[in-house]
């Protein structure tokens, strides 16, 4: 009977830790719109604890075999979950870490506080000290994942590739230190060596949390850095704006003062009948009440700013411009927003102004939204095929360092919002297609 309790008992804490661990990992990365929250925490968490039983069965230390926890829980992020896939690999290797180096420390501090040795304490001790040392180790695991899940989820997507590269090297490096020191603590009884197991254990995990919180500082600093570049660059649109309007203003006043004469030329001039010379001053009007046109108004300053500018800049080259947008353009970052829209529409203007001058030119952006995500085409007149001659989009211009980013950038952005960066051409016309998912602003 005691057999069968115990049993169950260690059953129950491999659920608990198996559900836990898909918890987090569906936490850190949150849920694609189709999937199923019930389902993936049931057939993931279920059969993350079957692993475990499986394992522990079968072996006192996983070693290698414990990748398989990752794997099953990276398969399941991999069909289920967002995010980009080094990001899917760290959330599924990040709790892991922590499982196993939680379990290294606690256990040999208990078997060095109860004078055992690993086997004894976790094999065949079945009384109050392994119970004790289970619901220990499952506390710390629950918040310390806690923890991290704040510290990584409110802001991972502000970490590059290379960011995560060297946090999961870090943890690789410290789950292999934690290996080696459980591998040789396996069967040391005397108490001089295991101090010495147990002041490793302490450095180790002083190592990691000193790792997380240098990590933290240099979010913040980037934090920073990103806000005082975006004030910098509402600063800099604000004053265009403010240069613009006090431009306009001038302009409507000479525009106001001109018509009162010319609708009095040309009243004269249908008096008289001379209809042509009517017709070409009032197309001159037209023409000058055109200058200065507002393409674009959304919610976003930035995107009015950026947008309206770089259409102005084509429409005074003789493009064509046309353009339509939703009002609300909300949860993306207005740095992103800029560079996005510069790079994209400096590249339209230059492919424009690259064609024949009897050959209509044309720019067209359209930017729509549809189920949580933001859509933008971007499309431009161009001599001959772009992609046939230059598949990669590399620059044409002479200064090749200072030039060449335009669509490297804009698909980072996309990488950056799980969406994507498509172009094709058409009919003489390069199109750029681009969508990116809006990032909520609630915190987990």
């Amino acid at each position: 009977m005691k057999d069968i309790i115990w049993t169950a008992f260690e059953l129950l804490i491999n659920v608990y830790q198996g559900f836990l661990l898909s918890y987090f990992v569906g936490a850190f990365l949150s849920f694609k719109p189709s999937v199923n929250k019930k389902l993936y925490y049931f057939s993931c968490g279920g059969l993350q604890a079957v692993l475990i039983t499986i394992l522990n069965y079968i072996t006192v230390y996983e070693g290698v075999a414990g990748a398989l926890y990752a794997a099953e829980l990276f398969a399941f992020a991999l069909f289920m979950l967002q995010g980009n896939v080094i990001k899917k690999l760290f959330a599924c290797v990040l709790p892991l870490c922590t499982v196993f180096e939680v379990k290294v420390g606690t256990i040999n501090i208990f078997a060095s506080i109860n004078r055992m040795t690993i086997p004894e304490i976790i094999v065949t001790n079945k009384g109050v000290t392994r119970i004790v040392l289970l619901l220990t180790i499952q506390t710390l695991i629950y918040f310390i994942l806690r923890i991290l899940l704040k510290l990584f989820k409110t802001d991972n997507n502000r970490l590059g590739l290379y960011d995560w590269g060297i946090i999961i090297s870090v943890m690789t490096i410290s789950m292999i230190q934690a290996g080696i020191i459980h591998y040789l603590a396996k069967y040391i009884g005397n108490d001089a060596s295991r101090i010495l197991i147990n002041i490793s254990i302490v450095m180790l995990l002083a190592f990691n949390t000193l790792i997380y919180h240098m990590i933290n500082s240099i979010r913040k600093k980037n934090d920073l850095e990103k806000k005082l570049e975006i004030v910098t660059m509402q600063e800099h649109y604000q004053k265009q704006f403010i240069e613009n309007a006090n431009l306009q203003y001038d302009s409507i006043k000479k525009i106001r003062h001109d018509l009162k004469n010319n609708y009095s030329a040309i009243s004269e001039l249908l008096k008289r009948g001379d209809i042509k010379t009517a017709i070409s001053l009032t197309n001159q009007n037209i023409d000058q009440l055109q200058q200065s046109e507002t393409y674009l108004n959304t919610s976003n300053g930035v995107v009015n700013a950026v947008v309206n500018s770089k259409l102005n800049a084509a429409s005074a080259f003789g493009i064509n411009v046309s353009c339509f947008s939703v009002y609300e353009i909300a949860g993306i970052d207005d740095i992103d927003l800029c560079n996005l829209f510069s790079n994209a529409l400096d590249n339209a203007v230059t492919a424009c102004m690259e064609t024949e001058d009897d050959t209509p030119k044309h720019i067209f952006l359209s930017i729509t939204f549809e189920e949580d995500s933001y859509s933008f085409m971007i499309k431009n007149s161009i001599r001959s095929s772009v992609i046939q001659s230059n598949p990669e989009l590399k620059t044409t211009r002479e200064k090749k360092q200072q030039h060449g980013f335009g669509i490297k950038i804009i698909k980072e952005i996309a990488e950056k919002y799980n969406g994507r960066c498509d172009y094709y051409e058409q009919n003489n016309t390069f199109c750029l297609h681009i969508i990116l998912r809006r990032i909520s602003n609630s915190s987990v």
